[in-house]
């Protein structure tokens, strides 16, 4: 079953599967490229809100207590905090999102 997403719940679950990935705290503008590159932007449409968009995710989730902002425009994942199957999804979306992004860049390069 292919599960479709809006684009909130995808940025929510790829900020979170980004992070968890990387293991250690991001910068904001480490996110935003880390979100271009497989193909999860938060807004098509300037950076200014984008950066917008990225800093509701990133309040939304120290809200409920998945993250942890360590200093100002920085934060890390609280790997404690987060269920099994959140984790789970989270880590899907940054797999199923590289993996699309990949195929893509490859068909445009063989054609």
């Amino acid at each position: 079953m292919v599960e479709t997403l809006n684009p909130g719940i995808k940025l929510r679950r790829a900020v979170l599967g980004l992070l968890l990935r990387a293991g250690q705290p991001m910068s904001v503008d480490a996110l935003l490229d880390a979100l271009s590159e497989i193909g999860c932007e938060p807004a098509p449409h300037p950076p200014r809100t984008a950066r917008k968009a990225l800093a509701d995710v990133l309040a939304y989730q120290c809200r409920l207590g998945r993250l942890e902002r360590v200093t100002r425009g920085t934060y890390r994942v609280l790997p404690n905090a987060i269920s099994p199957s959140m984790r789970s999804r989270a880590q899907s979306v940054v797999r199923n999102s590289s993996t699309v992004r990949s195929n893509a860049t490859a068909e445009a390069a063989a054609s």
